[in-house]
């Protein structure tokens, strides 16, 4: 059995994106699981990671009861763990976190990101999680910029989103991407470069 057959017991749609989705379910690794419900949490936040771990629970008790695994604990990972740098990032808005997803995803630093507009995207080759991300922007019809906030009712690019990530983040963002795709860093420096 694959994962994408727990779609008979409970709609598990929100997992689709994950590389495991076609996986059969004894080769399916607990940290492809974690990865896709952080990131379901930092691009919905909270509640949609909630929904989405109880989906994934009532699908691997259906899956137990039906001899599909041997223990739903197969598909469950601890509903609070998530990596480091999904709490790190987890106090920024919204926008913020789609920008900063993109940019890890796309190898970008924080200004050329902000500072793309939606007829950029034309030229670029995305990687799926970062086609994911754009797939889940809501364009305005005012707006050229792809990653934006209201402001006085009115869309504003992320322009700020360097200088709020100097001042929230322990880390600058090169280190910050290098430990993110897992590449080691030399000591970090004290300049804050966003």
């Amino acid at each position: 059995m694959r994962f994408s057959d727990l779609n008979c017991f409970v709609d598990l749609s929100c997992f689709k994106d994950g590389t495991f989705y076609e996986q059969a379910l004894d080769e399916l690794a607990i940290d492809e699981l974690l990865n896709c419900l952080s990131r379901i949490e930092w691009i919905d936040g909270k509640n949609a990671r909630h929904d989405a771990y109880q989906r994934l629970q009532l699908a691997a008790e259906q899956a137990a009861i039906n001899g599909w695994i041997r223990d739903s604990r197969q598909l469950l990972p601890h509903e609070e763990a998530a990596p480091l740098e999904g709490m790190m990032i987890a106090d920024f808005e919204c926008s913020e976190r789609a920008a900063i997803l993109f940019a890890l995803n796309q190898g970008l630093s924080l200004l050329e990101t902000i500072t793309l507009k939606r007829s950029d995207l034309r030229s670029m080759a995305l990687t799926p999680a970062a086609a994911q991300i754009v797939s889940r922007l809501t364009p305005h019809l005012h707006c050229q910029w792809l990653f934006w906030y209201e402001c006085n009712g009115s869309p504003v690019p992320l322009s700020c989103l360097p200088a709020r990530w100097r001042q929230r983040m322990p880390m600058n963002w090169e280190h910050f991407a290098k430990a993110y795709h897992g590449v080691k860093t030399a000591p970090a420096s004290t300049a804050n470069i966003a």
